[in-house]
């Protein structure tokens, strides 16, 4: 990220791994802005979970001005992300 615009929202899975939920700007050049929406995993003591994402983080391009706003559980454990996007 060239620049992340804060955490969103989390949520706890059941084994107490924390998800984060957070918006940022992937890549910038003269012409374009790629906004990608991300979700980060942290193991119950606080540290990332490597085993999630690419290091700990998985990323979602979103439209560009979009946000990530929430992160939520299905109960099957599938993990659902759901973006705003500014018209």
């Amino acid at each position: 990220f060239d620049t992340v615009q804060g955490v969103t929202t989390t949520a706890v899975q059941p084994d107490g791994k924390i998800l984060v939920a957070q918006s940022g700007i992937a890549r910038r050049t003269v012409t374009q802005t790629i906004t990608q929406a991300t979700v980060t995993r942290l193991n119950p003591n606080g540290t990332l979970d490597a085993s999630f994402g690419v290091n700990g983080t998985a990323a979602l391009p979103v439209a560009a001005g979009s946000t990530g706003q929430v992160v939520a559980l299905q109960p099957d454990g599938k993990i659902v992300v759901g973006a705003h996007a500014w018209a």
